[in-house]
């Protein structure tokens, strides 16, 4: 089974593998769309579903075969701009473990679909995000990356790219998103539809 991380970020805009481990509590997002799900607090396939009833969708010529999704959740989180004020990172997760929300998305010999995007504010508000290579309001992310035992992982990063955030609500958003990845390794699109995590949110090495 291959193995890799696709990556159009940088710094805290690819909290699928932090050094640094520990919790986080989630922050406000400004409601855009219908609030049609319930808060996420535990459980495997607990999306709400696209719009074709999945929780996510993949397509594309990069082979995504690696991930099995059987969870998916979503944190919004505060990060302190370089102008000196907040900006909101909205980090969308997908794994082959189950109680992403409870357990967190650093868990051993686990493989995770990350796609993320940067609001300027507080509060996040939906909008179409571009993967630029900065860490500023408007940039977009789109990982998959596959952990060993200890955590560790392998990676491939992303040229460019684009998510579209269509809903974001206090518990629950939507969107989609198209890639394309470095060194001809194709590209990578989807939709998706998760609720968020209510809680204090993991980073940690798990089991």
């Amino acid at each position: 089974m291959a193995t890799f991380l696709l990556l159009g970020g940088c710094g805290s805009l690819a909290p699928a593998t932090p050094a640094d481990a520990g919790t986080e509590s989630a922050t406000s997002v400004s409601d855009s769309g219908n609030d049609s799900a319930t808060a996420h607090t535990d459980g495997a396939d607990s999306g709400t579903g696209n719009a074709d009833g999945e929780m996510l969708s993949l397509g594309g010529s990069f082979n995504a075969s690696a991930l099995n999704v059987l969870d998916g959740t979503a944190f919004v989180s505060s990060v302190p701009s370089q102008a000196g004020g907040i900006n909101s990172n909205l980090s969308v997760f997908f794994s082959d473990k189950t109680s992403l929300c409870s357990t967190g998305v650093r868990r051993q010999n686990e493989t995770v679909l990350v796609i993320g995007a940067m609001s300027g504010g507080p509060a996040f508000q939906a909008g179409t995000f571009t993967d630029t290579q900065e860490e500023a309001p408007g940039q977009a992310y789109v990982s998959v990356t596959a952990l060993n035992g200890a955590c560790a992982n392998q990676s491939l990063g992303a040229a460019s790219g684009t998510v579209v955030i269509t809903s974001v609500t206090s518990s629950a958003v939507s969107g989609t998103f198209d890639v394309t990845l470095l060194g001809d390794a194709g590209t990578l699109q989807g939709s998706f539809n998760v609720p968020l995590c209510d809680q204090a949110f993991s980073y940690s090495c798990q089991p």
